[in-house]
């Protein structure tokens, strides 16, 4: 199935997809892939941050607090951060 907004939803034991319905039962595996020009969601769409910054790991331990975006990104090894910051919560990957 390629969509490209696609909306997923659980409905009373059903997968929803695309417009599609699939019993749950009956779902043996499920694939995500992305295109070759396909972004992963995860954005430094606020890397700009300029105030104070707490950072989490995706798994919701706190890992600290920093200055701004670019002293977190320093500090932090390579990997997917969840930030907090005065103009809200976000995702940043650390290369």
């Amino acid at each position: 199935m390629e969509v490209e907004s696609l909306t997923i939803q659980i409905v009373d034991g059903n997968l929803v997809a695309g417009g599609k319905t699939f019993s749950l039962a009956s779902l043996s595996r499920m694939f995500f892939a992305l295109t070759p020009d396909a972004t992963s969601g995860i954005e430094d769409l606020r890397a700009t941050e300029d105030g104070a910054v707490e950072v989490y790991s995706l798994n919701g331990v706190s890992l600290g607090s920093y200055e701004n975006v670019s002293a977190a990104k320093q500090s932090l090894q390579r990997g997917i951060y969840v930030m907090k910051g005065g103009s809200g919560t976000f995702k940043v990957a650390v290369k």
